[in-house]
């Protein structure tokens, strides 16, 4: 019996971990226990304790909660003696990592959930990214992206695993009716033509070059909707700015959070994801999201999208940082049917394989088994 320890920080909700440890719970020798750090009552945090794991929630609002939180963790993997500990989001990981390290716990693991954001935007913070890097004894790399981007952070190719995120398919069909409109009665979705956006408010989700595109769409279409998703963020003053620069206040819904983030992607006609670059991305969930469920994409090719999407077959692939490219992909899927229906078909049938919650938890207990 292997003991595995997860530390997570920061998570409200989520649908990837959530069936991960679903799917864990079914695996007869590894007992775990999960430290949760940041808020209690959370989604995730309901839903894990639905699954019958164990778990604490140890509240982190301050810095001086990051060290008080450094100590309890220190002093939980003392008395319980994991032979595992694994790691997820820039918090947990550096508390686990840190005081598994100190503790000489054979397997230290963490998830790699970004790929160059601190390259690019805090650079001073890759300094702590390569100690942790150090203290690791394998790194998840979640595409081979961020396989890519460890490398050239000095990363060995021996301390790398990659496992993509893995997807509980079952939940992507057959979406009732009652979600779908209980979602557009939440939010007055009622438009015939609605254009989605699933993105937190910061500038590499390339908001600035989507909106000059959804003002002109709202010129040829004036009963379009525009829906932004995870709204919130550190670029939001800017993108209200955009927003009313480009004067779409009147056609847009600003969601925050969504629980039923699946049931609101069917509310869309079209749903566009476009990076700044193809490094920026982790993994990109919703590119895979947009697949199972049959909505037609417009997206730049960042993260995991490379791996597995092809312009004209099951996506539109546009140019990075092009607001015209955005606008006459749009424009194209509206007017070309035929174009639409190959990509929803070619999409669903290209995604039936990959990314499976099985093979992504096979491959994780392997890392936990193996001596």
């Amino acid at each position: 019996m292997k003991k595995v320890l997860f530390i997570i920080s920061y998570i409200n909700k989520s649908n990837n971990l959530e069936w991960f440890f679903e799917e864990l719970s079914k695996v007869s020798n590894i007992q775990t226990n999960i430290i949760l750090l940041g808020k209690k009552g959370t989604p995730f945090e309901q839903k894990l304790r639905v699954l019958n794991v164990k778990v604490k929630v140890y509240l982190q609002s301050s810095r001086i909660d990051f060290f008080i939180n450094l100590v309890r963790v220190f002093i939980f993997q003392i008395f319980w003696r994991p032979n595992v500990v694994h790691t997820h989001l820039r918090e947990a990981t550096l508390i686990g990592i840190f005081t598994s390290w100190l503790l000489h716990i054979k397997k230290r693991i963490y998830t790699r959930h970004t790929a160059n954001y601190n390259h690019l935007y805090h650079p001073k913070s890759m300094v702590f990214d390569k100690i942790i890097n150090l203290m690791s004894t394998k790194i998840i790399a979640i595409s081979i992206n961020v396989a890519n981007i460890l490398k050239v952070e000095g990363v060995q190719q021996s301390k790398i695993a990659l496992i993509h995120h893995g997807f509980k398919k079952s939940e992507f069909e057959n979406i009732s009716n009652e979600r779908i409109n209980s979602i557009k009665n939440k939010y007055c979705i009622n438009s015939n033509l609605v254009i989605g956006v699933i993105s937190r408010y910061i500038h590499l989700k390339g908001y600035q070059y989507i909106i000059p595109a959804l003002s002109k769409i709202k010129l040829k279409y004036p009963s379009v909707q525009f829906v932004f998703a995870n709204a919130s963020g550190p670029y939001k003053k800017e993108i209200e700015k955009l927003i009313h620069q480009y004067d779409i206040e009147n056609n847009l819904i600003e969601i925050p959070f969504e629980e039923d983030v699946i049931a609101l992607f069917k509310t869309f006609d079209l749903f566009i994801h476009t990076p700044i670059n193809e490094e920026i991305e982790a993994f990109g969930q919703i590119y895979v999201e947009s697949q199972l469920l049959g909505i037609p994409s417009i997206v730049t090719l960042s993260g995991v999208a490379p791996e597995f999407l092809k312009s004209g077959y099951n996506t539109f692939v546009v140019p990075f940082k092009n607001s015209k490219a955005i606008y006459e992909a749009i424009e194209e899927l509206l007017e070309n049917h035929q174009l639409k229906e190959e990509i929803v078909k070619n999409g669903h049938e290209n995604i039936s394989k990959k990314f499976s919650i099985e093979e992504m938890v096979n491959n994780h207990v392997k890392l936990y088994l193996n001596d």
